[in-house]
C-alpha cells in the first residue's frame, strides 16, 4: 500500500511518529487516532511489537525501522536496541527538545511544519546538549505521548529566543559515548571503551558521572542540587577516567583519596569517598556494575582498613595495609618512631612527615610490622621458620621448650603476643646449626631428622631440643642447605636416646641394658648347644639398619625376670659381687651355664633360695 506521510524520521521515536501522523491526518491528538485505527493505546505507548507492527501495516511504514526507534517499556525498565535501562535513566514525563531543531522543522514547509520530530536521543536524561546545534536542551513537564505540536506551542520568534537564551557548549564525551553505543549518531567509527563496554549502558554511564562528580565537586557532592551543566561537566570529567578502564578508575579514586588525606578529616572510606561511597552502598542491591568490586579492591589495596571491617559487603579478615597512624596504634608507638623505622628500612622516603597527611601513604601490613618487630628485637614465627629452614610445627615446639622466647606483652607488643619470638634466640640457634660441618659426601648410613624420630621412637618435641643443644654430636650437613633442613645424623650415636619402651631393640641396646659385654651377649643369643637364653627376632630391614636382628620387649623382659648376673644381684642387694658369689656357693646355687661356656656367672632366679642374702 502507499506509505502515509510523514514517514518515520531516522532519529524519531515511535510515539513522535504516530503523534505526527495523527496531527497531519486528523488535526487531533494521538490517542483518538490510535482508537480509530483499532490499536490498543496502552500497548502502543509501551512499545509492544504487536501494536507497533499493526500501525506500520496500516500506514505502510517499515516494521524494522520503527522497531529500532521504539523505546519499549518493561515494568521499571526501558529497552532500546538491546540496551536496558531503568526508567529513571529516561526522560519520563519530561519533554526535552532542542529549540533550533523544532524551529527548523516548523520552517521546513512540509508536513513537519505541523509535526516536528521528537528525537530518540532526547529520551535519555544524560543527553543534555543537541549534538547538531550545541544548544542545551530545553526541559518542561509534559506527557508520555511526545506530541511536540502540543508540548512546544512557542512561535517562531519564541523558539529563536529560546535557542539563543543559553551559551552553546559541546556535548560531553559521556553523551557522545551514549549516542555511539545506542547507534544514534552519524554512521562511522564509533567510540569504544572496553571497561564501559563490558557493563550495561546504565551502569557505565552512572559510574562515569559519579566518578566525575567525586573528582570535580569533592566527596560531599549532592546530585540533587547540581545543575544540568554541573552534571554534564561531571560526565565529561568522569569520562577521562572511565575511558582508561580500571587504571583510570583507580586514578580517580586515588585523586579523591589524596585530597581527603590532606583535609585532616577521618580516614575511612565512608568519609574519603562520601557521596560516591554512599551511592555504591545503595546500589549494591540493584547492581552498580563492576565499580563496586573495583572500588573495594582499591580500598583494600591502598587504605589502612582494620581487620574484620566490612567494606561494600565484604569483610577483610586480616590487615592488608598500614598507614603510619595505624601501625603506630598497633605497635603502641609514636608516629615519629614508626616513621623513623620505616625510613631506615627504605620503605618510607627519608624526611617524610609522620603527620596525618601521610596516611595517604600506606605499606604492606606484614612487611611494615616486620620492620617494627625488628626494631624491637623480635620477628614473626613464620620468619623464624624461614631463618631456621624449619616447619611451623618445629618453631612452635622450640617456643614451647623455651629455646625460642615468645615476645611478652610489654613495650607495646600485645598485638603480636604469641605470634613473634626474640630475634636473639633465633640467631643463636641459627649460629649453632651453621657450625655443623658440611660433608662433601654424606655417609650412606646417615639419616635425616624424620628418620631419627622413627629410629628412636621419640617424639619431635624430645629430639629437637637435643639437636639444638648439641647433644647429638655426630651430625653433618648436605652441601647447599641451611638451618634444620639438610642435617644428617649418624644412627650409631642414637642408641642412648632410643625410647626405653619400644617393641624391639637392637642387640647393642639389649646388651647395654643388661650390662653384659657384646661377646657374652652373642653367646646368650646364639643358642649353641641348645635353645638361646636371650631370644632374638629377624625384622624387615629398614634403610638405616645395620642388622635386622632385634630383641623383642617380651623376650627381653622374660630373660630379665628369669636370669641374673652377679652385677644384677649386686644392684638389687647393695652387696659386693664377691660377697654374693660366696653366699650363693655356700648355698649350692648352680650356674645356669658353665662358666667356661659363657664366660660370666649367670644364675636362674628360681635356683636362688629366699632369704639368701640375709
Amino acid at each position: 500500500m502507499k506509505k502515509m506521510s510523514p514517514s518515520l524520521h531516522p532519529q524519531e521515536t515511535h510515539l513522535s511518529w504516530a503523534a505526527n501522523l495523527a496531527a497531519v491526518h486528523t488535526r487531533g491528538p494521538l490517542l483518538p487516532f490510535l482508537e480509530d485505527m483499532g490499536i490498543g493505546a496502552r500497548s502502543f505507548l509501551a512499545g509492544h511489537p504487536e501494536a507497533v507492527n499493526q500501525l506500520c501495516e496500516l500506514v505502510g511504514e517499515s516494521r524494522g525501522a520503527v522497531a529500532r526507534n521504539t523505546l519499549r517499556a518493561e515494568e521499571r525498565e526501558r529497552s532500546l536496541r538491546g540496551e536496558k535501562v531503568f526508567v529513571e535513566f529516561t526522560a519520563g514525563r519530561l519533554v526535552r527538545f532542542c529549540p533550533q531543531c523544532v524551529l527548523e522543522d516548523r520552517t521546513r514547509g512540509s508536513p513537519r511544519a505541523l509535526a516536528p520530530v521528537a528525537k530518540l536521543e532526547w529520551e535519555f536524561r544524560h543527553v543534555r546538549v543537541c549534538r547538531v546545534h550545541q544548544i542545551p536542551l530545553q526541559m518542561r513537564q509534559g506527557s508520555y505521548l511526545r506530541e511536540l505540536s502540543e508540548d512546544v506551542p512557542e512561535t517562531q520568534k519564541q523558539l529563536e529566543r529560546l535557542a539563543q537564551s543559553e551559551p552553546r557548549r559541546a556535548p560531553s564525551r559521556l553523551q557522545t559515548y551514549i549516542l555511539h553505543r545506542l547507534e544514534l549518531d552519524e554512521p562511522g567509527p564509533r567510540a569504544t571503551s572496553p571497561w564501559l563496554d563490558g557493563q550495561s549502558l546504565q551502569q557505565g554511564v552512572r559510574t562515569t558521572e559519579m566518578l566525575g562528580a567525586l573528582v570535580a565537586f569533592g566527596s560531599d557532592f549532592d546530585l540533587k542540587s547540581m545543575t544540568e551543566a554541573d552534571r554534564d561537566m561531571a560526565g565529561d570529567i568522569g569520562w577521562e577516567y572511565a575511558d582508561k578502564g580500571l587504571d583510570g578508575v583507580r586514578e580517580a579514586l586515588a585523586f579523591a583519596h589524596a585530597r581527603h588525606a590532606g583535609s585532616g578529616h577521618e580516614h575511612h572510606p565512608t568519609k574519603t569517598f562520601g557521596s560516591f561511597y554512599a551511592w555504591l552502598v545503595v546500589k549494591e542491591g540493584i547492581g552498580a556494575g563492576r565499580i563496586i568490586d573495583d572500588t573495594r579492591d582499591y580500598i583494600f589495596d591502598e587504605m589502612a582498613i582494620y581487620p574484620r571491617k566490612t567494606v561494600l559487603k565484604k569483610t577483610i579478615q586480616t590487615r592488608v595495609r598500614h598507614s603510619i597512624a595505624t601501625l603506630a596504634d598497633t605497635a603502641k608507638a609514636e608516629p615519629s618512631e614508626v616513621a623513623a623505622a620505616l625510613m631506615e628500612a627504605g620503605m618510607l622516603q627519608v624526611g617524610a612527615s609522620p603527620s596525618a597527611e601521610s596516611d595517604m601513604i600506606t605499606f604492606d601490613a606484614r612487611a611494615s610490622e616486620r620492620v617494627i618487630l625488628a626494631s624491637r628485637g623480635a620477628m614473626f614465627l613464620e620468619d623464624a621458620a624461614f631463618a631456621l629452614n624449619a616447619t611451623a610445627a618445629m618453631i612452635e615446639l622450640l617456643a614451647k621448650t623455651r629455646h625460642l622466647q615468645i615476645v611478652a606483652d610489654d613495650h607495646g607488643m600485645k598485638a603480636w603476643t604469641g605470634k613473634a619470638v626474640r630475634r636473639e634466640d633465633v640467631e643463636t640457634i641459627a649460629a649453632r646449626l651453621a657450625d655443623v660441618p658440611v660433608a662433601d659426601r654424606v655417609p650412606e648410613r646417615f639419616v635425616n631428622l624424620d628418620e631419627v624420630i622413627e629410629i628412636t621412637g621419640r617424639k619431635m618435641a624430645e629430639v629437637l631440643p637435643m639437636v639444638v643443644s648439641g647433644q647429638i654430636r655426630r651430625t653433618v650437613r648436605i652441601p647447599g642447605s641451611w638451618g634444620f633442613e639438610g642435617l644428617q645424623f649418624d644412627p650409631k650415636e642414637l642408641a642412648w636416646i632410643i625410647d626405653p619402651s619400644p617393641e624391639a631393640m637392637t642387640l647393642t641396646e639389649a646388651y647395654r641394658r643388661l650390662a653384659i659385654p657384646p661377646q657374652i651377649g652373642a653367646r646368650l643369643t646364639s643358642g649353641k648347644g641348645g635353645a638361646p637364653l636371650l631370644v632374638t627376632t629377624n625384622l624387615a630391614r629398614k634403610p638405616w639398619m645395620k642388622s635386622r636382628v632385634r630383641v623383642m620387649r617380651n623376650d627381653f623382659e622374660h630373660f630379665a625376670e628369669n636370669y641374673a648376673t652377679l652385677h644384677h644381684l649386686a644392684q638389687e642387694t647393695g652387696l659386693r659381687q664377691k660377697q654374693i658369689k660366696d653366699l650363693l656357693d655356700a648355698r649350692g646355687v648352680p650356674l645356669a651355664v658353665a662358666l667356661e661356656d659363657l664366660g660370666i656367672e649367670l644364675y636362674r632366679r628360681d635356683d636362688i633360695p629366699e632369704g639368701w642374702a640375709a
